[in-house]
């Protein structure tokens, strides 16, 4: 009689955080030079950060005594794509609820994440690092990497969650920089050769 007291008290204290704990994502964002775009001057993929999701409260994910799934399929914002011939590493803390994190499918488009998992007792973390992306064309808008769908439970997961800000840069930005530090270096020059030779400035 007292552990049912005890896990019906445990249970009513973890459904009662529910409303107040939900999952974080840290979101992998990037700035990149346009020029790095699939039409661009120097075509580049490149390979952004990590992105942790973490629980608030157990129960956050799955929310099942038994075993359960969660598939999480993340897409690119318009204008921009991902490298599929790159698998992201993908992890989890281990001895928790969490028992695997796959890739199910992965196209230029979307990241299709299978996390399967044990109970419910536990917050747990898990990992996506190493995604590769490229702006499709110079003329790319900022957007952000989210779910364009989540079965399963994923408390505070929704399609607006942003795993990750992709930010075009323009290279003239880094240009007017290299000019400005070349003027400069320009007029240090003259200035030692007119000490140099004795004249003035």
């Amino acid at each position: 009689m007292k552990k049912i007291i005890l896990f019906l008290s445990l249970l009513i204290c973890c459904i009662s955080f529910k409303g107040y704990a939900a999952i974080t994502v840290t979101p992998a964002s990037a700035s990149i030079c346009t020029n790095y775009a699939a039409t661009g001057s120097a075509p580049h993929w490149t390979t952004l950060g990590t992105m942790t999701v973490t629980e608030g409260v157990m129960f956050d994910m799955g929310f099942n005594p038994g075993s359960w799934t969660i598939i999480l399929v993340l897409a690119t914002p318009t204008g921009w794509q991902f490298n599929s011939a790159v698998n992201p590493t993908l992890s989890f803390t281990a001895s928790k609820d969490i028992t695997s994190v796959t890739k199910t499918a992965f196209t230029s488009s979307s990241l299709t994440i299978t996390i399967a998992g044990s109970g419910k007792w536990d917050i747990d973390q898990f990992t996506i690092a190493g995604l590769q992306v490229q702006p499709t064309s110079t003329f790319a808008s900022a957007g952000n990497i989210k779910p364009s769908s989540i079965t399963g439970n994923m408390l505070g997961v929704s399609t607006s969650t942003n795993f990750g800000t992709l930010t075009p840069v323009s290279p003239s930005a880094g240009s007017a920089s290299v000019s400005v530090a070349a003027v400069s270096i320009r007029r240090n020059l003259y200035r030692y050769k007119c000490h140099l030779y004795g004249y003035t400035y």
